[in-house]
C-alpha cells in the first residue's frame, strides 16, 4: 500500500492517492475536519469481484475497530469498473476522514480486493 499526499499553496485542496487500498484502514488521512468533493475508485483490476469502499468520520483509539465500527458512507464499485462519486457541495467530515476497501458489505469483512484498487480523495 502506497499513499501520495498533493499538497500545496497553489491550490486550496489537497488530493490523496492510494494506490492499494484494502481491509487495512487508511487512518484520518485528512487530520481532522475537511471537505470532501470527490473519490475517484478504479476496481478494474479486479475482473471478477465488486469492491466495497468504506468510508469513516470517526475517531477511534487505536483506529477502526472492523468488528464494531460502522461506516458512515459505503460504496460498492462494480467489478472491472472506475467510478467518480462526485460530491459538488462537499461532504462534511467533522473529526477525521479514514477508509477502506473489502470485498463484501458485511460489517466484519476483513477481505482484501483480490487486485489492487486505487483510490483518489480530493478534499480541502
Amino acid at each position: 500500500m502506497a499513499t501520495t499526499t498533493l499538497d500545496n499553496t497553489y491550490v486550496t485542496y489537497k488530493v490523496v492517492v492510494e494506490d492499494d487500498l484494502g481491509s487495512a484502514t487508511l487512518q484520518n488521512f485528512t487530520n481532522g475536519a475537511a471537505t470532501v468533493y470527490s473519490i475517484f475508485v478504479d476496481n478494474t483490476q479486479n475482473n471478477s469481484d465488486v469492491s466495497v469502499l468504506k468510508l469513516y468520520d470517526n475517531l477511534v483509539d487505536g483506529g477502526i475497530d472492523v468488528d464494531s465500527t460502522e461506516a458512515d458512507y459505503q460504496f460498492a464499485i462494480e467489478a472491472d469498473k472506475a467510478r467518480l462519486l462526485s460530491f459538488p457541495s462537499g461532504l462534511t467530515i467533522s473529526n477525521g476522514l479514514s477508509m477502506r476497501c473489502v470485498n463484501g458489505g458485511a460489517l466484519a469483512n476483513t477481505s482484501d480486493p483480490s487486485g489492487n484498487v486505487t483510490v483518489t480523495v480530493v478534499f480541502s
